[in-house]
């Protein structure tokens, strides 16, 4: 069976969990790709990540715990098959059009934005003209960007609840000279 022989097959986390499984986010091998043709639904999905995100929010809130929800990308707005092509605008940024549908009308208009930062380091990047996108490493912005969304938008909010350890400009120089690497 052509299934089994599959490279990243679905695969549970361990013999003991029923509910929690291995995924490639949005590489889709046979059985994936089934399941995503079959029973996938963007509506579906972006109303279980807001119940994820409200339930985290009330899991903090309950046990008084700090906390600030960062993105790898703008997860509300646009899909990962269209991050793959590079092609991403500042208002996408922005519009959280993926659930803005009758599903997850109720439970967005329920859900505290004030301590996340929608955009995520692709969103960040792009509103700062920065490359994200590259031929060789698709949508994994280089360390320059993952510099300055640190030092931007990480370290504000850590510098709220700690006592800063480090200048991050002393990462800089590294950034910079690992930045490269991306671009070889």
């Amino acid at each position: 069976n052509q299934i089994n022989k599959e490279r990243h097959p679905i695969t549970t986390l361990e013999s003991t969990d029923l509910h929690g499984f291995w995924s490639t986010g949005s590489h889709f091998p046979l059985w994936k790709e089934y399941y995503r043709k079959n029973y996938y639904s963007i509506e579906y999905l972006m109303y279980k990540t807001l119940l994820q995100i409200q339930w985290f929010q009330l899991m903090c809130d309950k046990n008084s715990w700090q906390y600030y929800i960062l993105f790898d990308s703008p997860i509300l707005s646009v899909t990962e098959e269209q991050l793959n092509t590079g092609k991403l605008s500042v208002s996408e940024c922005f519009d959280n059009k993926l659930v803005q549908n009758t599903l997850c009308n109720t439970i967005y208009e329920l859900t505290n934005f004030d301590k996340i930062y929608q955009p995520g380091l692709i969103g960040y990047s792009c509103i700062n003209d920065m490359t994200w996108y590259s031929d060789r490493f698709k949508g994994h912005p280089g360390s320059l960007v993952h510099y300055s969304f640190m030092k931007d938008i990480i370290a504000p909010e850590l510098d709220k609840l700690l006592t800063p350890l480090v200048d991050f400009d002393t990462f800089l120089e590294e950034a910079t000279r690992f930045q490269k690497l991306i671009t070889l």
